[in-house]
Order: structure tokens, then sequence, then C-alpha cells
């Protein structure tokens, strides 16, 4: 028996379940409105910063991970000849697990990461991540508007997607997986908000950044 995971369904939860929640989570490490006069406050918002960038950072290393190595995996089983019938896995492509020294070296990357003193994470967020989901945000943003004109050109499918809402919610198997929370406070702004709100974060961002460095060679 054999079983493929096949390539358009992995890029799919590539994109679903890693690249969007870091294109949004850049955003939200991006916004520097965080900071309040306290100094608890500060300290809390350096924290959500800080994490935020690595798992920004993690995503995009996990993404670069699967296009290095391939997304799709094949698990493949014979039995033997012998009295006892014995399975056997290969995998098809490349692992990075087969690697040489590989394991060693994630390691070290995840402990550079993570770690106060080199700051690795903030390091590649700020070369890298952050640029790249700047450059991003007008695409994001016009195809969320074209998501929205398309609803608003076929409302059907918003009355088929509340029906079968309603159905799947009556089933007492999903009702605590589909019933419908309270939001927190601002959730309602944010979520109308289009991404062009996202875009002026970034483009805050790199405003500061570009003062910063000129009054750096100034002084």
């Amino acid at each position: 028996m054999s079983s493929t995971f096949t390539p358009s369904t992995t890029n799919t939860s590539a994109v679903a379940g890693v690249a969007l929640p870091v294109y949004h989570t850049a955003a939200a490490a991006s916004d520097t409105t965080w900071s309040s006069s306290s100094r608890s406050s500060k300290i809390a918002a350096a924290r959500r910063r800080r994490w935020l960038r690595y798992w920004c950072v993690l995503g995009v290393a996990a993404l670069a991970e699967r296009v290095v190595f391939g997304g799709s995996a094949k698990i493949s089983s014979s039995s033997s000849s012998s009295s006892s019938a014995s399975s056997r896995r290969s995998s098809s492509g490349s692992s990075p697990s087969s690697l040489p020294g590989y394991s060693h070296a994630r390691l070290l990357f995840l402990l550079w990461l993570t770690s106060p003193k080199y700051q690795g994470a903030r390091r590649l967020f700020d070369s890298v991540v952050a640029p790249a989901a700047a450059a991003a945000a007008p695409a994001v943003a016009e195809a969320r508007d074209d998501a929205r004109a398309l609803l608003e050109r076929h409302p059907g499918i918003s009355a088929a997607a509340d029906a079968a809402h309603r159905a799947l919610s009556s089933l007492p198997v999903l009702k605590w997986v589909l019933e419908v929370l309270p939001r927190d406070e601002g959730e309602e702004e944010d979520e109308s908000a289009s991404a062009r709100g996202e875009e002026e974060i970034f483009a805050e961002t790199n405003r500061k950044k570009k003062t910063s460095r000129w009054w750096s060679l100034l002084g």
C-alpha cells in the first residue's frame, strides 16, 4: 500500500498554514504603536515583537526547507519472502535529516534565532522578512479587494456558505468547532479594514528606518 502527498495539496497547505500567517504576523511585528509611556507596556511590547519576529522567521525557514528538499513525500511498503511478512518504507526525493550534520546545524540555527545576545530572528526579520512582506503588501491588498468584489457580484456564494455553516454547526460533533465566538476589542475593525492598512504600517516603518539611518550618518 502506498500513499502520496501531492504537490498541489502540499503547496496549498504551505500557503494557507505558513505563508499568509507569516505575512500578517510580519505586519503586526512591524507596528510600533504598541509601545506606550509606561515601562511595563514597553517591556510587554518588546516581548511580543521579539517572538512575533521569531515565528515569522521560523515560518520562512520552513518554507525555504520545503522548497529546497521538495514538498512531496512518497511512502511505499513491500512484503518480504520470509515466513513473517515485514513492511519497508522508503522516501522519494531528498530528506534533510539524511544530510550529515543537518540536525545539529538546524539546532544551532534555532538557538541563534532565539539568542538574546545575537538576536538572529531580529536580524533576519529586519533584513529579509519585513522587506519581502512590504513588497507583497500591494499584491495582497489587490487580491483581497478582488475577492470582496467577487462576493459582491455573486451574493449566492455567501448565502451558500451561511447555509452550510448552519447545517454543519447543528451537528453535535461540529458544534464546538463551528461555534461563533465573540470578537476581541478592535478585532472587528481590524478585519473590516483592507490590507491597505498593513501597507501603511510597512511604509511608516520604512520611513522611520530611513530617518534613523540619516540621523546616524549625520551624527
